[in-house]
């Protein structure tokens, strides 16, 4: 017997790979995968043969409707829902849980009993979730506790999302409702087990036509593409970058070209394919999701942030954030002066958050000494196309004459320049008073720090499936008394490894360990014999099992593509 489990975030694969599976004739594959991304390993889990699936909330209605295999949910436990309330009591007046009905009758059935009012709002489908936030955000509400989409939706919004986590009860659950399930339907399985598998596993959008340019094949991601941008099935009806890459794959026999369509970068590959006798053509088409440039004098990536509100960042005292967006608005800049790690990048999201939409792209540019005119060249290209916040770091290192023509040329286009610098005697020299904020030191400010961690322990309950409501006084009173010398940097990585080996439901003054938090790779040994390519290799292992061999993610902490990442691992 067979069953596999697809969890929609990384904590709850966590919990369900510590099962103990006491059948020996039972098979458990615990995959991770949210939303779509669960088509991948849900059609791996169809070709080997697997049963039963086992998911939760909209990734496992979406996985219903793209397999003929039993789909079990996981639900919430009584257990589940009073951590919740426990936790969610902390964020005052501004949380409401958004969430499908199984969760919200248990909700209000808990909050009954222990007599506590926590608005709520029920929902019955993942299509009404993107407007219920919307009006959540609308109503003063900024942090949404939900499950996974609900989570992401409420940050693409510029909100705090808190994950509703599943204990081990629930899955433990799920997984006697699967055996049962595998069992009754052991001959259906078997006759599945000849469903056509072809090409189910490429995550790209995958087309095949005939001559007469009829869509003869598609698999999970080409269904998606098309639904997504509303194409029709008649080719001669799709737009006509599209429509010119086929008329060349018919004529040549082969395409490979990029496209710019729906306002992205495409890359389209095609080739003429010959079926018991007849022409086919196929073409794949791979999204350029993140643009992104790394030089050994320039970087340009995505701005990536935990935090992405206002109404989770203490600003200084003497400005608030209407004040800091009137500023931008009217300078179509900003300077931020601090420490690192006093949270600089962080306002820089949190600036995008409010003025743009969730479509507009927010990227990091960080310059080295002796940048090259090619480079300044592709600074000054970037601020003409992007429609959102650049924050800019290095920017010392160009003359002040060039950082008057960026500030021109934002002011004609849409995008928005955040300048970060330690050091406010240089800042004063190119800006004025006006446009420049200063961010205090996390030791300057230790009074808030209990408002600080909140982010932090929402963030890393999901990543390592835990549920823990916050630290007790003894663990806050410790990191009052820390020098926090990279400040929120400090900060995070202390409550990470706080979390990841806490196993009650308060952070102790045990379980912070100070020598951990200093630095993220503190446990990585550098001998002083190794070649520098043989560092390199240590340190792109260490990181590979920290992300759980996930190479996207790996390449995005190194600050390198994909294909860098592969030609390195190869060697």
């Amino acid at each position: 017997m067979k069953i596999g489990i697809i969890a929609p975030y990384e904590g709850m694969a966590q919990r369900a790979k510590s099962l103990e599976v006491d059948n020996n004739h039972l098979t458990i594959r615990v995959e991770t995968g949210d939303l779509r991304e669960a088509l991948r390993p849900l059609a791996e889990m169809e070709k080997e043969g697997f049963q039963t699936i086992i998911s939760r909330g909209g990734t496992a209605r979406l996985i219903r409707e793209h397999t003929t295999l039993p789909v079990i949910e996981i639900g919430v436990s009584g257990y589940d829902i009073l951590r919740l309330i426990m936790m969610a009591r902390q964020w005052g007046e501004s949380v409401e849980l958004i969430g499908f009905p199984n969760v919200c009758s248990g909700f209000q059935e808990m909050m009954d009993i222990l007599n506590i009012h926590i608005p709520y709002t029920t929902i019955y489908s993942s299509e009404e979730v993107l407007p219920v936030v919307e009006d959540a955000k609308a109503r003063g509400v900024s942090t949404v506790i939900g499950d996974t989409i609900t989570v992401r939706q409420a940050e693409r919004l510029g909100m705090t999302g808190i994950l509703i986590n599943s204990g081990i009860e629930a899955i433990k659950e799920a997984v006697e409702q699967a055996k049962t399930t595998a069992s009754l339907m052991h001959r259906q399985q078997q006759i599945l087990q000849g469903f056509q598998h072809l090409l189910h596993n490429v995550k790209e959008p995958l087309l095949l036509f005939n001559e007469e340019g009829e869509i003869t094949f598609k698999n999970h991601a080409g269904a998606h593409f098309l639904q997504d941008y509303q194409l029709k099935p008649e080719l001669d009806k799709w737009p006509k970058k599209l429509r010119d890459i086929w008329m060349k794959l018919m004529k040549e026999g082969q395409v490979h070209e990029w496209a710019v369509f729906a306002n992205k970068r495409w890359e389209a590959q095609g080739e003429q394919l010959h079926q018991n006798g007849e022409k086919a053509f196929y073409i794949k088409l791979e999204e350029e999701r993140r643009f992104s440039i790394n030089r050994t004098d320039l970087s340009i990536l995505p701005l990536e942030t935990m935090i992405t509100s206002f109404q989770h960042i203490l600003l200084p005292e003497d400005m608030d954030a209407p004040e800091v967006i009137d500023t931008v608005k009217k300078f179509r800049s900003l300077a931020i002066v601090g420490e690192k790690g006093t949270g600089k990048r962080t306002i820089a999201s949190a600036i995008h958050s409010e003025l743009y939409d969730f479509s507009a792209s927010k990227k990091e540019i960080t310059i080295r000494e002796s940048i090259s005119e090619d480079s300044l060249l592709l600074i000054q290209e970037t601020i003409k196309v992007n429609n959102g916040v650049l924050y800019i770091k290095g920017w010392e290192h160009v003359e002040s004459a060039q950082i008057q023509n960026w500030l021109s040329l934002a002011d004609e286009n849409r995008a928005l320049l955040v300048f970060a610098a330690e050091d406010r005697h240089i800042v004063d020299t190119v800006f004025q008073n006006e446009q420049v904020l200063t961010i205090p030191a996390l030791r300057e400010r230790v009074e808030h720090i209990k408002t600080f961690t909140l982010p932090y322990i929402a963030q890393y309950n999901a990543v390592f499936g835990k549920q823990i409501i916050g630290l007790n006084d003894e663990a806050y009173k410790a990191l009052k008394e820390k020098e926090w010398k990279n400040n929120l940097n400090d900060l995070r990585i202390m409550i990470k490894n706080a979390i990841k080996q806490s196993d009650g439901p308060y952070i102790t003054r045990t379980d912070l360990k100070p020598n951990e938090s200093e630095n993220e790779y503190a446990n990585i040994d550098i001998p002083a014999n190794k070649t520098l390519a043989e560092l390199e290799h240590d340190i792109i292992e260490h990181v590979m099992k920290e992300e759980d061999y996930n190479q996207t993610k790996v390449a995005e902490r190194l600050g390198i593509n994909r294909s860098t990442l592969w030609r390195k691992l190869k060697n």
